[in-house]
């Protein structure tokens, strides 16, 4: 059958396939179930074909189901450790300007917000007690977390020894640069 334009050849397949759904839903099924090789490499060729595409759609459905997203996230890390140690390592290696410029700013900000009356002694004092439980405990790592920290959306602190805690590194990472009054 000709058709006039491409408009009118749309309207006619999704005529069809509207009023034989329930059909071509159970042919695709045994399609796919009868080929799956077939399936995955076309599948994997439209997403090599179309990564703007498959990033938009990965970004909107993270951005739609953001627990989700992290606890599949963080379930892939523990179940392949190596895996992600070495994604971690490339991602580094990759993007080695972009983490030195982070610690250097970093840096910045810290020197900016130690007063002179800070007092040097009792900081290395707390840094040292977060190093002897970290060997001491042996797999559990302990982070020396700024109470208000740093850079925080809502307040800063400052890099003195009043405003540091020591805690468990997981707890300051789920933390962040939050501050809960």
């Amino acid at each position: 059958m000709a058709y006039a334009n491409v408009e009118d050849e749309r309207a006619y397949q999704r005529a069809w396939y509207e009023a034989n759904r329930d059909k071509e839903i159970a042919r695709t099924k045994a399609y796919r179930q009868a080929n799956p090789d077939k399936v995955r490499a076309s599948n994997r060729a439209w997403k090599q074909a179309n990564p703007d595409k498959v990033r938009a759609s990965n970004r909107a459905w993270h951005e739609a189901n953001p627990d989700k997203a992290r606890a599949l996230s963080r379930a892939w890390k523990q179940a392949n450790p190596e895996k992600h140690r070495a994604s971690s390592r490339a991602h580094y290696a990759r993007n080695k300007e972009c983490y030195i410029l982070r610690a250097i700013e970093r840096g910045r900000v810290v020197t900016k917000q130690k007063p002179a009356w800070n007092d040097r002694a009792k900081m290395l004092a707390i840094y040292a007690e977060c190093s002897k439980r970290n060997e001491l405990a042996g797999y559990i790592k302990w982070h020396v977390d700024h109470i208000i920290p740093l850079r925080g959306k809502n307040v800063w602190g400052l890099h003195v020894h009043t405003n540091l805690q020591i805690i468990l590194a997981s707890k300051n990472r789920a933390k962040s640069n939050k501050y809960d009054a």
